[in-house]
């Protein structure tokens, strides 16, 4: 785990933005992850040292990963998970 004093190179806003805007299309769209896919993306973010996990939020991103993670058109900023077909 990384002490929480610890600098992280966050993810470019622009990709943040980018990310946003295809997870709310999703979210609009109804479409969502597989059940399974949705419980193995959010195990790896747990698992991640980037992962806040009282906030539930990654330090990369700042997203909040239990949204996220439901969303198939996104994925990890540091490659953990990517972008799903379902």
């Amino acid at each position: 785990m990384l002490p929480p004093y610890e600098r992280v190179k966050k993810q470019p806003l622009k990709e943040r933005g980018k990310d946003l805007i295809n997870a709310s299309k999703d979210a609009l769209r109804g479409n969502r992850v597989s059940t399974d896919e949705y419980m193995k993306r959010l195990n790896i973010c747990y698992d991640c040292p980037y992962m806040q996990k009282r906030m539930g939020t990654c330090r990369v991103c700042s997203c909040v990963m239990k949204i996220k993670a439901l969303a198939p058109s996104v994925s990890c900023p540091i490659d953990k998970w990517s972008t799903s077909d379902s």
